[in-house]
């Protein structure tokens, strides 16, 4: 699913679901951020996706991760900072 379930969070498996499931949100509507119109869209598009993720009690680390794996697999053309990433980079430990 995605390599995004190397994820792995203490709890309850129903807790690991939840995210499993809200991962696939998040990638099916994921937008480059580079082809967004300006930046107040983008900036609400990645504050949501900060949101969803924080809602799981993600650590900062592991939430970057997501959004790298994100720029990869959608081919942004630049992830966060500037950096250009790769989907093996992304999800590479």
């Amino acid at each position: 699913m995605l390599g995004l379930t190397l994820i792995a969070l203490p709890g309850p498996a129903s807790a690991q679901a939840d995210l499993a499931a809200d991962l696939q949100a998040i990638n099916a509507s994921f937008v480059c951020p580079e082809t967004i119109s300006n930046d107040a869209a983008r900036k609400t598009a990645m504050d949501d996706i900060g949101r969803r993720l924080a809602s799981h009690r993600l650590s900062y680390r592991q939430a970057q991760k997501v959004i790298e794996t994100m720029y990869g697999l959608h081919g942004c053309g630049t992830g966060p900072a500037g950096a250009s990433v790769s989907a093996t980079s992304a999800v590479t430990p």
